[in-house]
């Protein structure tokens, strides 16, 4: 953290396509490949003080304790998918005549979601007014680092079996793993294969470059998966 300035976090939904209509009242519906930006955020470590969260429960995973943490949120792309809903994405489109028209795009909910983490080191920063440390200021993105994370998961898998006792008069209720009809309690074994990433909570991209410096990633930032 001493070397630290800030943090970067951008997430990217796919555009699947775009739709319109033209003058005559017709629907123009183009195919594309493309990205949009969900998430393009920026923290000075100065501000971070200001948005930790303390967790009651603190988390043991992979030999370490992770006991605090930063809410960030951002638009749903599955939610924006299934409900049709407007993004900020406009594509110019000319027709065999000429026309021009401009349509706008959908994301695919089947299309995993990338995640684009960079750090700033506090020598790349240049602040306007060296007095005042949270002002405007120029910085330089370190190498950052993408994975991705796919709609539906084994993470999709983990629930809760809820059941009244007759014979106590109770409700009782305990953590499950599985799919469909293969559902069974979270064990200890069921634990430590997720501890141990035999059972994968992320589902890697086929994205070229998704995972690019992965191992770089969780080496520097204390999640070993191996």
């Amino acid at each position: 953290m001493n070397n630290i300035g800030g943090y970067s976090v951008k997430v990217r939904g796919k555009v699947i396509k775009v739709s319109g209509e033209n003058e005559t009242g017709d629907n123009i519906v183009k195919r594309i490949d493309d990205y949009i930006y969900l998430l393009n955020w920026y923290m000075p470590k100065e501000e971070l003080k200001d948005h930790i969260h303390w967790m009651e429960n603190p988390l043991y995973l992979n030999s370490k304790f992770y006991d605090r943490y930063i809410e960030i949120k951002l638009p749903s792309a599955q939610d924006i998918a299934i409900n049709k809903r407007n993004i900020d994405y406009v594509y110019r489109y000319a027709d065999e005549d000429g026309e021009v028209y401009y349509l706008r795009g959908s994301i695919d909910r089947y299309s995993n979601i990338i995640v684009e983490f960079a750090t700033v080191q506090q020598d790349n920063i240049t602040l306007e007014d060296k007095t005042n440390s949270l002002g405007p200021s120029e910085f330089i993105l370190d190498a950052d680092k993408e994975m991705s994370i796919y709609p539906e998961s084994n993470s999709n898998n983990i629930g809760v079996k809820l059941y009244e006792d007759v014979a106590t008069h109770s409700i009782i209720y305990y953590p499950t793993f599985g799919d469909g009809y293969n559902i069974e309690p979270i064990n200890l074994d069921i634990m430590g294969k997720i501890d141990r990433g035999e059972i994968p909570l992320i589902n890697y991209s086929e994205y070229d470059s998704a995972n690019e410096n992965m191992d770089d990633f969780i080496e520097m930032y204390g999640s070993d998966y191996n």
